[in-house]
């Protein structure tokens, strides 16, 4: 495997020179460059594969600054760090590592205190060494040039067995199609649905932002994690609300944002007649057969690009993720990022509309009222690089790992446990998808094992 060289802050601190770009300057060639990628996305519709983005990468944009001939502004730095310089960083390096030094300056500068990373140093000793022994590896393993996509569904034993081989064992994500997902409710339009089930009342979620099990900030700089007020409302007033066309000018930020999002089994608990009625069957034959056991829950998902599920991870289940009508839009991060998103506890809270305004309201925890629950959550939205690596300068040692992917009407995306996932859609879209329990194998392991280990260097220095 081919290596190239990581950045580390031993030697960023060995180049005094510091590179600024103006924000507007810097957010103009980062827009057009998320605009390229876009473009290459959609290209792959009619292909035979999916082409995710891949994190972020300041060549384009430097390129664009050669092109243009504006000249990065020099200014000299004075203030100092408590990490030393790597003495193994001479003045004789490569030209290129210096031109990949500037580049990265001209990336962070105008958006991260690099110095902030001296408070932090036992913390970034061990991701540092964590990233050098692993990344490179991650990197070979799972960031593919085009995301795998089958165009057939395994079906016989053997091609069972290979799909097991590559992709179950290998904890590698990937794109199904063929399973005649479409088929399950050909008939099932949003009309269909309101004349079937317009009627019945159903349990919705609602936030003020469209981000709800999320971290926020509140008052005083205390950032907690907010869970979305839970709604019962009929099923036609609430595709009514998601089929209505937004008017131009309309600002999104003032509206409640609705999202069908239950996570208990919801399809074959609270919509069991839609079982019967064949719009989805209760558990998935390809996956009973993969992982030998019927589905431990089923959920059905109705949103538009409003909802987004922030960036998490489900541990203990594979996931089989069904397009039905739509499009659903997944960054994907591999376990193997996990000490670089700071999934920290945060005290839990919930919103409340009280009829004009929104509140968020601290959750008490009945045995400690004083210190109510925690639960851990990353803070991060992985598809804003530059505001992420704000938040947590660590994740600028993964962002080139995400992938962006775009999961079509019809399609299957198998989603294996412990992969993180910020999830949304790009129009009103259906989904339902199928958790399996995973196996608790030596995958497992090695990652809680690399978790424990990377937070036992942060707390002693090592």
């Amino acid at each position: 495997m081919t290596s190239r060289p990581g950045f580390t802050l031993e030697r960023i601190l060995a180049h005094s020179e510091r590179v600024s770009l103006q924000p507007i300057q810097w957010r103009k060639l980062y827009d057009e460059q998320q605009a390229t990628i876009s473009a290459e996305t959609h290209q792959r519709r009619d292909g035979d594969y999916h082409r995710p983005s891949c994190g972020f990468d300041a060549s384009p944009a430097m390129k664009e600054l050669e092109k243009t001939g504006t000249e990065p502004k020099m200014a000299s730095s004075s203030s100092s760090s408590a990490l030393k310089a790597d003495p193994t960083i001479t003045a004789n390096e490569d030209t290129e590592d210096e031109d990949e030094m500037e580049q990265f300056k001209a990336l962070n500068e105008p958006y991260i205190d690099l110095s902030v990373l001296s408070s932090i140093e036992p913390r970034y000793r061990a991701l540092r060494l964590l990233k050098e022994k692993l990344i490179e590896d991650a990197k070979w393993c799972w960031a593919n040039p085009s995301f795998p996509v089958l165009s057939l569904p395994p079906k016989s034993t053997a091609e069972m067995l290979g799909f097991y081989r590559d992709f179950v064992h290998k904890n590698t994500p990937c794109i199904i199609r063929g399973l005649e997902v479409t088929e399950w409710n050909k008939d099932w339009t949003f009309e269909q649905l309101c004349k079937v089930r317009g009627n019945t009342p159903v349990r919705i979620n609602a936030t003020p932002t469209g981000r709800g099990d999320a971290v926020i900030a509140m008052e005083g700089e205390m950032k907690v994690f907010v869970k979305p007020e839970e709604r019962t409302m009929q099923l036609s007033d609430f595709i009514g609300w998601l089929t209505t066309e937004r008017t131009e000018g309309h600002n999104d930020d003032d509206c409640t944002v609705l999202y069908l999002s239950a996570q208990n089994d919801s399809l074959r608990d609270e919509f069991s007649d839609l079982i019967r009625e064949g719009f989805a069957p209760p558990s998935l034959p390809l996956g009973d057969a993969l992982f030998g056991k019927r589905a431990d829950a089923v959920n059905l998902w109705i949103g538009d690009d409003r909802a987004v599920s922030s960036m998490h991870r489900d541990t203990t289940y594979e996931n089989l993720y069904c397009v039905l009508r739509g499009q659903k839009v997944f960054h994907l991060l591999p376990p193997c990022c996990a000490p670089f998103l700071r999934e920290l506890p945060h005290p839990n809270a919930q919103y409340r509309f009280d009829g004009t305004e929104w509140h968020v309201d601290l959750e008490e925890n009945d045995d400690a009222p004083s210190e109510g629950g925690m639960t851990p959550w990353i803070e991060i939205d992985v598809a804003d690089p530059l505001n992420a690596m704000r938040t947590c300068p660590e994740f600028a040692f993964v962002a080139d790992l995400v992938q962006r992917v775009e999961v079509n009407e019809g399609e299957v995306l198998f989603l294996p446990a412990g992969w993180f996932h910020r999830v949304t859609q790009s129009r009103p879209t259906v989904a339902v998808n199928y958790w399996y329990d995973r196996d608790f194998n030596s995958t497992w392991l090695l990652t809680e094992t690399m978790e424990q280990l990377v937070e036992e260097f942060s707390k002693n220095g090592s």
